[in-house]
């Protein structure tokens, strides 16, 4: 009769440590107090002496109070479990509302700033609006009056013309370069090769330490004598790391572009809503690269030399990419 009456307890005890053991696992439940408390009536409940059951049915039909009181107790602890957790968790709802409060004080402060700085631009737009016009006016002028320049001086000036861009020394990352062995005096160069001898050069212009929008408008010209309908070969010509690929397709950004870059905004701006057919091709080791193609193994395909059309003109198939109002 006793090993049955223990059953029940060491079931309980069981399960007790099965929860617990749980715990270390996995972490407390959401309401660890209560949880504590319900596992501290079980036990207490397991480990209490055992009573005959005539006993209990005498106590509860002879004593129904002390059988109330009970049952108000454990309510009574239930209930203090309860609005322990309700208390932790409304003061840590008051501490998430503090905050948001606080956001919320922190971005009216920057909607006002930005309001006031809206009004501010606003009222500086509106009353730049009318020399924002005049100066587009103006800019459309002035790029009329270099066109019309730019036209008249491709027919006076030579077929052929030559210009010398110099490489500053500060350019170069070695700083111990010496001195500069190369002279300007007017139309002609000097040049001083490494045994001290000294040859003279005379070119149409020298752009000394020009920046990029120089060195278009010196080509300028024959970019409008393109664009006139007219055929132009402009190309660079130097040593390795002369500075031709900076002078032809600048820094690779658009902080300083180079000559092709400005060429192509101006023929795309003088089309007249017309479309303009643009290829790219690169003279490198006597070989002909084109540009605007899909790369074969990581390089630009070569084009061969290789047929003519009825008027004798060298024929390359190269990539053409046409540009009409969506280009602009």
């Amino acid at each position: 009769m006793a090993e049955m009456e223990d059953k029940p307890s060491e079931e309980v005890i069981k399960q007790v440590c099965a929860t617990l053991r749980q715990w270390s696992l996995e972490g407390p439940p959401r309401n660890p107090r209560r949880t504590a408390g319900e596992l501290a009536v079980s036990l207490e409940a397991a480990l209490s002496p055992a009573q005959e059951p005539s006993q209990k049915e005498e106590e509860a039909q002879t004593d129904p109070e002390v059988n109330e009181a009970a049952e108000l107790r454990r309510l009574l602890g239930e209930l203090r479990l309860e609005y322990e957790d309700l208390s932790t968790e409304s003061r840590e709802r008051s501490a998430e509302l503090l905050v948001a409060e606080k956001a919320k004080a922190e971005l009216e402060e920057k909607f006002h700033d930005a309001s006031r700085r809206e009004e501010q631009l606003r009222a500086s737009c509106d009353a730049s609006m009318a020399s924002s016009e005049a100066e587009q006016l103006e800019v459309s002028q002035l790029r009329r009056r270099v066109a019309a320049l730019s036209a008249h001086l491709s027919s006076v000036l030579s077929p052929v013309s030559a210009a010398c861009r110099i490489r500053p020394l500060s350019s170069y990352k070695d700083s111990d370069l010496g001195t500069r062995t190369l002279s300007v005096d007017g139309p002609e160069i000097t040049v001083e090769d490494a045994m001290g001898r000294l040859r003279k050069f005379k070119i149409d212009r020298v752009l000394d330490d020009a920046p990029q929008e120089d060195l278009f408008l010196a080509a300028a010209p024959w970019v409008e004598h393109a664009a006139l309908g007219g055929s132009s070969c402009v190309f660079a010509y130097g040593a390795t790391g002369s500075g031709k690929t900076h002078s032809i397709l600048g820094e690779g950004d658009e902080t300083r572009p180079g000559l092709a870059h400005h060429a192509i905004r101006r023929l795309i701006e003088g089309q007249n809503c017309g479309e303009v057919r643009i290829s790219m091709l690169e003279v490198y080791c006597e070989q002909i690269r084109d540009l605007l193609a899909s790369c074969e193994g990581g390089a630009q395909p070569t084009l061969a030399c290789s047929r003519r059309d009825g008027q004798g003109k060298m024929m390359l198939d190269y990539v053409e990419v046409t540009l009409g109002e969506a280009g602009v």
